[in-house]
């Protein structure tokens, strides 16, 4: 089955990015390395610059060589238990100014200058130390992965053509995608979010927002969305009747008491446990291959019409419900196997980010 984060065009470039050296970089003598005198003082950065662009072998990297990176990944691509010492700092980034795209997740940077690289288009930093983020200067900026960070503010309002937006894990309490028009994906989840207004950002296709504290949730202008998960949120009501391109429905422990899916024919999966749902009308919503409704008091669930059904997740031992179905259906009694599906799949999403 398709499951999972159609990269854009936009979002994904086939630039020949080198890649870090599982060495440590301390042996590296003089950090003044550039043409101008300046340094790179953090000395596993250097040694990353030297091996891979100093193309002549001076222990210089001249200005034709700077102008040449388009991209840097420092991606601490050893493994888990990498001996590779983490980047502390990329003082020095600036001397690339055609640099496209830069990867540098996982290592211990507390600050990133970027403001003299304004040709960069793709920023993954996730897994940092950041606390501040200055894109400002970024305007060409379509791909941005600052997650597991303990940002606290961002703004994007100079970054109109960001197509891709994951900032998951951060501290973010509110911020401005008003000016982000461009934007198809975006994940937001665990954060601290409150309100979060979607109403100019009408080519989103998929949106993660979970783990935050949003009472309510407009979607009425994102008319192309098809993957939504907005579970563990206080969401009290959830109207989707303008999206009907949805095909992904996560709102697992919201707040709900009524769910209209009336307008959600192409829905293949839906999750929809742990609310206080007293009703669940699935006749429109033929499509349907997983559903998960655990933990709601549900009295009635006719799955007779839902001839493509593979798997349904209800409260077993609620022996109130009158459960309809064919004899195709499999039912998971067990909720790990249930979890497991939803985490599965999030996890293919957020896989396929870094592709």
């Amino acid at each position: 089955m398709k499951r999972f984060l159609p990269i854009t065009a936009l979002a994904v470039f086939a630039y020949p990015a080198a890649t870090i050296s599982c060495q440590n970089g301390q042996g590296a003598a003089n950090p003044q390395i550039f043409w101008d005198g300046g340094a790179i003082p953090d000395p596993v950065f250097r040694t990353y610059v030297l091996e891979n662009f100093d193309t002549d072998r001076d222990g210089k990297i001249s200005r034709k060589e700077a102008d040449a990176v388009l991209a840097i990944d420092l991606g601490r691509l050893c493994g888990e238990s990498s001996d590779t010492p983490a980047i502390e700092s990329l003082a020095g980034v600036e001397h690339f100014r055609n640099l496209k795209q830069l990867i540098c997740n996982g290592h211990a940077l507390t600050e990133l200058d970027l403001s003299k690289n304004t040709e960069l288009n793709i920023l993954k930093c996730k897994d940092n130390q950041l606390t501040t983020l200055d894109l400002s200067e970024n305007t060409a900026l379509l791909t941005l992965n600052c997650g597991r960070n303990p940002i606290k503010t961002l703004d994007l309002t100079e970054n109109r053509a960001l197509s891709m937006l994951v900032c998951d894990y951060n501290q973010l309490t509110a911020f401005d995608l008003s000016q982000n028009t461009a934007l198809t994906q975006l994940f937001c989840g665990h954060n601290q979010l409150t309100a979060l207004d979607l109403s100019e950002n009408t080519m989103l296709t998929d949106l993660w927002c979970d783990y935050n504290r949003l009472t309510e949730l407009d979607l009425s202008k994102n008319t192309e969305l098809t993957d939504l998960s907005c579970g563990w949120n206080p969401i009290t009501a959830l109207d989707l009747s303008e999206n009907t391109k949805l095909t992904y429905l996560n709102c697992l422990n919201n707040q709900l008491t009524a769910l209209d899916l009336s307008e959600n024919a192409a829905l293949t999966e839906l999750y929809c446990g742990y609310n206080r749902l007293t009703a669940l009308d699935l006749s429109e919503n033929t499509e349907l291959i997983r559903l998960g409704c655990s933990d709601n008091p549900l009295i009635r669930l006719n799955l007779s019409d839902l001839a493509k059904l593979e798997a349904v997740s209800f409260d077993y031992e609620n022996h109130e419900i009158q459960v309809i179905t064919n004899s195709q259906t499999a039912f998971v009694s067990d909720l790990t196997r249930y979890m497991q599906s939803i985490e599965a799949e999030k996890q293919k999403k957020y896989r396929q980010q870094e592709e």
